[in-house]
């Protein structure tokens, strides 16, 4: 079974991106702050990381919001985790991709959960879902 770590800020599409993970027969572990993703990502327990990029706190280390994806991402390939990018746009406004690493897949919210099944289906049936 492909363990799953999803962080997002959002109370609502944690649910509903846990409900697709858990539909292709992923274990699903959901984290809310930066913090908890950071303990979470450390312990290796996971081999996809769903992150949000727009998370909205201040990271521990950081200097402004917005910054936990910049670091999480990374720390999760260090482990050897996939990493889905979710984000609301695919560029920032200087048109430089959001996502600073190598991801596996890039979702873009709004997303339907038979988009996202569609998008990080492979990623998932790849790791032997």
């Amino acid at each position: 079974m492909v363990r799953v770590l999803i962080v997002d800020d959002s109370l609502a599409l944690l649910g509903a991106f846990a409900m697709a993970y858990e539909k292709m027969g992923c274990q699903v572990t959901t984290c809310q702050t930066v913090a908890e993703a950071l303990k979470a990502i450390a312990t290796g327990d996971f081999q996809v990381v769903h992150l949000d990029d727009n998370l909205t706190e201040t990271p521990p280390g950081g200097s402004r919001p917005h910054e936990g994806s910049r670091i999480l991402a990374p720390m999760a390939l260090q482990q050897g985790c996939k990493v889905i990018g979710c984000s609301g746009e695919e560029v920032d406004e200087d048109g430089k991709p959001l996502w600073p690493v190598e991801v596996a897949a890039v979702v873009i919210k709004p997303v339907s959960l038979v988009r996202l099944i569609d998008l990080v289906g492979p990623v998932v049936k790849g790791l032997g879902s």
